[in-house]
């Protein structure tokens, strides 16, 4: 079960919203998802390595400035992710901006991880405790 909490500024209060069920087409999606960007961390983590040792090509210096700003993409691609996730019309990526605290993108990276999860993550969420 997918959870997430969102502050409403316009009501001064927090809405609870639960997903009970990830199909199978959004369950690819996020798999499709954390692949591309764990693909991304790693060019971008040997990149630096080779930046650091003063041996990182032109080429690959033209690649390294391409990945370092792919994470704003990446952050878009996780918020319209997650709001498919939700099928529900109060989740949106505005209600994702607005609601959610500075640590928003942990909340997020977790949904994530419990939509791969499936029943493991639902038996260990911190909410069922």
């Amino acid at each position: 079960m997918l959870k997430i909490d969102l502050y409403d500024p316009k009501i001064g209060d927090t809405n609870h919203y639960e997903q009970p069920r990830v199909a199978f087409g959004d369950f690819k999606r996020v798999l499709t998802f954390d692949k591309l960007t764990a693909q991304n961390e790693a060019k971008r983590k040997i990149l630096n390595q080779k930046l650091e040792a003063g041996t990182l090509t032109d080429k690959e210096a033209k690649e390294y400035v391409r990945l370092s700003s792919t994470s704003e993409e990446e952050l878009d691609e996780m918020e319209d992710i997650i709001v498919s996730l939700f099928h529900n019309p109060k989740v949106t990526k505005k209600a994702l901006e607005e609601g959610l605290d500075s640590n928003g993108i942990e909340v997020l990276k977790q949904i994530l991880t419990d939509a791969m999860g499936g029943i493991e993550a639902d038996n260990n969420h911190p909410a069922k405790n």
